[in-house]
């Protein structure tokens, strides 16, 4: 069933948990909507009502018996009590009008109007007498007495009739009550049900949950041991590095002097070009090392900044003019634009040239002969300085830029294998700008070219003063 649940709900639990809480407000509401119906159909207002009428009734009682004793000792502390009873009485029914306002007209309003207009006739004999009789007079006292005694009777009946019609009252919402108990037992019954549903998908989820995080747990140690990997190999590669430019040094200086005869010439002409490849095969190696030093660095989180006011211009003049030699030797066009207003910019000032010639370089490589590279120095409207390399060569596909940017990814293409490569250019160039903050973009094309963007935030742009030129130049 859980299955079909899946299927049809995907996960049930939330659904589960939905109908739990739809059930238990409909459970509340449905509480509050039947006690209201109650107090409506059974205020509290009536019983505490006839709780009053009855204290009252024992008010009236008090007040007769009271009279029995003045007409028996009619003198003057017996009436005086008889008042008292009279104020306690009164005061009981002015409560009942101020606490329940006539709202029923069987119990309040039917006393206060049997009980009101009696006792304020009773205290006016008992203050001014009846005609020229005194307070204290037999005679008044008999009719004060015989008006209470009236008086008394008829709440007394008005109590017993207010009783029973609070009694029907109390058995129509007890029956009411009991329907209302059923109905709850039987959605919390419902409830239950769910809850034990709930249960068992929590405990099936909780299963669940514990072999993913069982697997998470591998992948997150998995991922350590290859980041540790990766560190191990980078710190490798900057070591070896190192330890490699020693001998190439020495093989570059020797082939050097061999392929410049400083010494003198060469018995055999081939010796000469051999010594001429091995220098040219020498410097291809150094660079291949200081690529992979600088991103050894760069992935290992060593490469620092030495930041200094840089005039882009100029960067891009000195970058130009050391592929210069490249781009005619391989018959493609190298033009350079620099934007005159363009403003000094705080960076590192030997890999701002490492980027620029990295992105010449392969643009000049991937680009056949009579083609053209073009670099363009420009700052936006943002405010940021951007340096864009575009050529004419043999572009790519953009599904293919997340390889080039991989160290030692390279495209296998006609024109690829006709140079050598490391495939650490572009990645290079990508850790150099993001150390500057910077971005990277390519946008390219088979057949159509390649345009790179080098984009350094505005932050690192400076308006210089005077003095600060100075001292960048």
């Amino acid at each position: 069933m859980s299955r079909l649940m899946s299927r049809v709900f995907g996960n049930p639990a939330p659904w589960l948990i939905a109908a739990i809480l739809c059930a238990a407000g409909g459970i509340i509401l449905y509480v509050q909507a039947s006690l209201m119906a109650v107090e409506r159909g059974l205020p509290v207002k009536v019983l505490r009502q006839e709780r009053h009428i009855s204290i009252l009734v024992q008010d009236l009682s008090d007040l007769l018996r009271a009279l029995e004793l003045a007409q028996l000792d009619p003198t003057e502390s017996r009436v005086t009590v008889v008042r008292l009873r009279l104020a306690k009485a009164r005061g009981r029914i002015q409560d009942i009008r101020a606490s329940y306002n006539f709202d029923n007209l069987v119990g309040a309003s039917a006393v206060h109007a049997a009980v009101n207009p009696a006792l304020k006739d009773i205290e006016r004999w008992l203050t001014n007498g009846v005609h020229d009789y005194p307070p204290n007079s037999e005679t008044v006292l008999r009719l004060v007495r015989s008006r209470a005694v009236g008086t008394y009777v008829e709440v007394k009946n008005l109590f017993d009739r207010s009783n029973a019609q609070a009694l029907k009252l109390v058995e129509r919402e007890v029956s009411r009550i009991d329907q209302v108990r059923s109905s709850i037992v039987a959605m919390l019954a419902f409830m239950a049900l769910l809850a034990v549903i709930l249960v068992v998908l929590i405990l099936r989820q909780r299963q669940t949950i514990d072999r993913l995080e069982q697997a998470e747990e591998a992948l997150v140690s998995a991922k350590e041991q290859a980041e540790l990997a990766n560190r191990t190999k980078s710190e490798f590669l900057a070591n070896i590095s190192h330890e490699l430019r020693t001998p190439l040094n020495a093989i570059l200086g020797f082939s050097e002097v061999m392929y410049r005869r400083l010494l003198g010439p060469f018995g055999n002409k081939r010796y000469h070009e051999y010594a001429r490849d091995i220098h040219d095969s020498g410097l291809h190696l150094l660079d291949l090392i200081n690529d992979v030093l600088d991103l050894s660095k760069a992935e290992a989180g060593k490469l620092q900044l030495h930041e200094e006011l840089v005039n882009v211009g100029d960067a891009v003049n000195s970058s130009v003019r050391l592929i210069r030699g490249r781009a005619d030797s391989g018959g493609v066009e190298l033009h350079s634009q620099i934007d005159p207003n363009l403003p000094l910019m705080r960076a590192d000032r030997r890999m701002v040239k490492q980027v620029l010639l990295n992105l010449l370089s392969n643009a000049v490589k991937f680009t056949p002969e009579g083609g053209t590279v073009t670099v363009v120095a420009v700052q936006e409207p943002s405010g940021a300085v951007a340096l864009v390399v575009k050529d004419s060569g043999i572009g790519m596909d953009m599904a293919d830029v997340p390889q080039v940017l991989t160290p030692f990814g390279q495209l296998e293409t006609a024109l690829t294998r006709k140079h050598r490569g490391t495939g650490l250019g572009l990645p290079l160039v990508l850790s150099l700008m993001e150390l500057h903050d910077g971005r990277l973009e390519i946008d390219s094309a088979p057949g159509a070219g390649t345009k790179v963007t080098a984009t350094f935030p505005v932050t690192r742009a400076v308006e210089p003063e005077p003095a600060e030129i100075a001292a960048g130049e």
